[in-house]
């Protein structure tokens, strides 16, 4: 899958669902091995934990950004937060990444918007 990605691509690798860290760092250091990508290959060090609320709420078409913040869920959307930071810090190095906008903020997602983009 990631043999014929351009050398310019950077990939970061997401692990969800709870997994040992030592354990997550030697598969992402056998996917990269495996994958034989000459580009940049890095990987969130925390994986995102499975959680039934985002499962829910990406079944009804809402945005995660719209859950309540704890436990796993709070978990989860902070690992979202860190892959936003590392993306941007590629992207506008030279720039902080602006705040995330608060639960009671955040639009509700329409299922099929993007779909075809």
């Amino acid at each position: 899958m990631l043999r014929a990605t351009p050398a310019n691509t950077e990939i970061v690798l997401v692990r969800i669902d709870a997994v040992p860290k030592r354990e997550w760092a030697q598969d992402a250091a056998v996917i990269h091995d495996a994958s034989n990508h000459v580009g940049a290959l890095s990987y969130l060090s925390d994986p995102l934990p499975r959680t039934d609320e985002v499962r829910e709420a990406l079944n009804r078409g809402q945005s995660v950004w719209t859950l309540a913040r704890r436990g796993a869920t709070r978990e989860f959307l902070q690992g979202l937060e860190s892959l936003a930071g590392v993306v941007w810090a590629r992207i506008r190095p030279d720039t902080a990444l602006p705040p995330l906008g608060a639960a009671a903020a955040s639009a509700v997602h329409i299922r099929g918007w993007d779909d075809g983009a």
